[in-house]
């Protein structure tokens, strides 16, 4: 997976979440996806954001485009897979302590522990 950072910087996320959680041992890990349709694609991104306790917030982020998801719910099934599979994959690689998956309407909610 190619992750940005704010200024287009490719990050590994692997490398880049590890080394974090060395620095930050009570990180939280928040995954997003949101996807708009533009003329005849839709984009999508998946965020990963790195919680550090109230000192904020900074992350990365995963954009692609694709055919047009024409249809709302799987376009809104969609963002739930992207969200899901980044962080099944993440944990899968990196047994982290904690991974919320969060959706935009606040009915679903995944936790790895």
């Amino acid at each position: 997976m190619i992750f940005k950072d704010i200024k287009g910087n490719r990050i590994d996320p692997l490398l880049h979440t590890s080394s974090l959680l060395k620095i930050h041992p009570q990180l939280k890990i928040y995954i997003g996806s949101d996807s708009q349709n533009l003329g005849n694609t839709t984009v999508s991104c998946t965020v990963i954001a790195y919680r550090f306790g109230n000192k904020g917030v900074h992350y990365i982020f995963n954009k692609k485009s694709q055919l047009l998801i024409t249809d709302i719910w799987n376009r809104l099934w969609h963002e739930a897979e992207l969200s899901l599979d980044t962080a099944v994959w993440l944990n899968e690689k990196l047994k982290v302590n904690e991974i919320i998956q969060y959706q935009k309407n606040n009915s679903d909610y995944v936790f790895f522990h």
